[in-house]
C-alpha cells in the first residue's frame, strides 16, 4: 500500500524521539515513512509525552502545519471546547469530508485592496495543512 498525505492524516503512527530540547520546549520524532513523504520528522512540543526521553517509542497522529510540515495532532485540540460539534470537528480526517457540506470558519487574514484573504479551522489545517485561500 502506497503511503500518502492522506494515509499519514487518517492513522496512527509510531516513531523513535530522536531529538528534544528541554530549553526551547519542542522536539522531533522519527518515522521513516513520514519522513520519506515530509522529508522532516514529526515536531513536538513539551508536555506531549510524559515520561519518554530520546530514543523512545511513542504513537501518535499526525497533522501538517501551515506550512506543511508534519507534527503531532493533539485529540482534542488544546483550544477545543468539550463539545460534540468540536469533537467532531477534529477527527475529519479527508478532503472529501471537507468539501461536504458547509463548515465554520474564522477568517484569519483579508486584504480588502487585493480583495483576497485566507479562512482557517481545525478542520481546514488538519486536512490541508494550511489556510484556506479565498
Amino acid at each position: 500500500e502506497k503511503f500518502t498525505t492522506e494515509s499519514m492524516l487518517s492513522k496512527e503512527h509510531t516513531g523513535v524521539i530522536a531529538e528534544y530540547d528541554e530549553i526551547r520546549g519542542y522536539g522531533f520524532i522519527h518515522n521513516k515513512k513520514i519522513h520519506r513523504l515530509c522529508g522532516k520528522d514529526v515536531f513536538f512540543l513539551k508536555g506531549e509525552f510524559p515520561g519518554k526521553s530520546v530514543g523512545d517509542t511513542v504513537s501518535m497522529r499526525v497533522c501538517l502545519d501551515s506550512s506543511g510540515r508534519p507534527r503531532t495532532l493533539q485529540e482534542p485540540c488544546p483550544e477545543a471546547s468539550n463539545s460534540d460539534d468540536d469533537i467532531a470537528d477534529v477527527t475529519a480526517r479527508t478532503l472529501e469530508e471537507l468539501l461536504e457540506g458547509e463548515h465554520e470558519a474564522m477568517v484569519k487574514e483579508y486584504w480588502p485592496e487585493k480583495a483576497y484573504g485566507f479562512i482557517t479551522s481545525r478542520r481546514i489545517l488538519n486536512i490541508l495543512g494550511k489556510d484556506l485561500f479565498f
